[in-house]
C-alpha cells in the first residue's frame, strides 16, 4: 500500500503531518478523587511512570497492578511547529480510553469524551504555542455494573468469563495538523457487478467555497498502475461519486483484481481537495474489490 506508515493509527485515513504521543508518561492515582480540586493539570502530582498506550493493570504499561484505581492521571509534553500552524488546525487524537476522559493543554480544558472503546478527538489549535506543550489527562473508570465493560469485572477478583479491567488510555494518542479546508471523513462502498467504487465524501470547508470550485479528487492504481481518476465538485458538505476501478485494455489481463486471502489485492487511492490549481489536503487510503458469496440451501418445510 502507498499509504502505509509505520505505526500510523488510522490506516485508511492517511495524512503526512503528525506525531506518535506513545511512549513514556508521567502517571499517578488518585484514589481520593481531589486532583480536579487540586489543580494537578497545572501542577501534576503524579509519582509514576506508565508506556502509553498499555494500561496499569499490564506488565507492558510498567505497573502491572490489578487493584482497582478509579481515577488516573496522565502527564507528558509534546512539541509543536508554530509555521505548521498557518492555515491549518490541530487536532489532538485519542484512539480509546476506558471510560471518562478530561482532556487539559497547557492548563486549560479542552474536552471530555465518555466511552471506552470509539476514537474521539480535540481541536486544540487555540491552546497551544511554538515549542514545548503539556497534555495532561485524567480517566475515570466506574465499577458501576452499568457502565459498558465488555467482560471486564466490577469487583476485587476474577470470576467465571469476566477478567481484569482495563482502566485509562489503552490504544495510541496522536496529534495531526489538518488543513483549515479539508477532507473530513470518506465512506467507500465496492460494487463488484458494476466494477466500481462508490464514495460518499464529508468535506470541512465554508459555506461559500460551495460553488463549484472546490473539488475533491480520486486518483485510483494498483501495484503502481494507473487505474482511474475521478474529480467531484463540492456543493454541499456531502458529495458523491462512482469511481470506475475495470480495466479491459492496455495489457492487462484482468478487469477487476479480486482480493482473497491467497492473493490479497489492494487499491490504492489518493484524495485531494482542490481549489483552482491549489491542493489543499491530501489523504492516503486503499480498498478492496471483495466477492461476497452466499450458499443457497433447498429447505423443505413439512406442512
Amino acid at each position: 500500500m502507498k499509504c502505509y506508515k509505520k505505526d500510523y493509527p488510522r490506516p485508511q485515513f492517511v495524512r503526512d503531518n503528525w506525531m506518535n504521543l506513545n511512549g513514556t508518561w508521567d502517571f499517578g492515582f488518585d484514589d481520593e478523587n481531589r486532583g480536579e480540586k487540586e489543580a494537578w493539570y497545572e501542577t501534576f502530582k503524579g509519582e509514576r511512570q506508565i508506556q502509553v498506550p498499555f494500561t496499569y493493570e499490564t506488565v507492558l504499561g510498567g505497573i502491572g497492578e490489578e487493584e482497582i484505581h478509579e481515577n488516573v492521571w496522565y502527564r507528558r509534553s509534546f512539541g509543536v511547529n508554530g509555521e505548521m500552524l498557518c492555515g491549518r488546525r490541530l487536532l489532538l487524537h485519542f484512539e480509546g480510553s476506558d471510560f471518562l476522559t478530561k482532556v487539559w493543554v497547557n492548563g486549560s480544558f479542552a474536552g471530555s469524551h465518555r466511552g471506552g472503546y470509539s476514537r474521539f478527538s480535540f481541536d486544540v489549535t487555540d491552546l497551544v504555542r511554538d515549542g514545548e506543550n503539556e497534555l495532561v489527562v485524567k480517566v475515570e473508570d466506574s465499577t458501576d455494573i452499568r457502565q459498558p465493560r465488555g467482560k471486564q469485572r466490577w469487583i476485587k477478583e476474577n470470576f467465571a468469563c469476566w477478567y481484569v479491567q482495563t482502566t485509562g488510555i489503552w490504544k495510541t494518542v496522536w496529534t495531526e495538523y489538518v488543513p483549515k479546508v479539508s477532507l473530513k471523513a470518506v465512506k467507500m462502498t465496492p460494487v463488484l457487478e458494476d466494477f466500481c467504487l462508490e464514495v460518499e465524501y464529508q468535506v470541512d470547508a465554508p459555506e461559500s467555497m460551495w460553488d463549484g470550485s472546490l473539488r475533491v479528487e480520486a486518483e485510483v492504481s494498483i501495484d503502481g498502475k494507473f487505474i482511474n481518476k475521478v474529480c467531484t465538485a463540492v456543493i454541499s458538505e456531502h458529495v458523491n461519486a462512482r469511481i470506475d476501478v475495470s480495466r479491459k485494455n492496455s495489457g492487462f489481463a484482468w478487469i477487476v483484481k479480486m482480493w482473497s486471502p491467497e492473493e490479497p489485492n489492494l487499491y490504492d487511492i489518493t484524495f485531494r481537495v482542490v481549489r483552482d490549481s491549489e491542493v489543499l489536503d491530501t489523504v492516503g487510503s486503499y480498498f478492496a474489490m471483495r466477492e461476497i458469496r452466499i450458499e443457497q440451501r433447498n429447505i423443505l418445510l413439512n406442512g
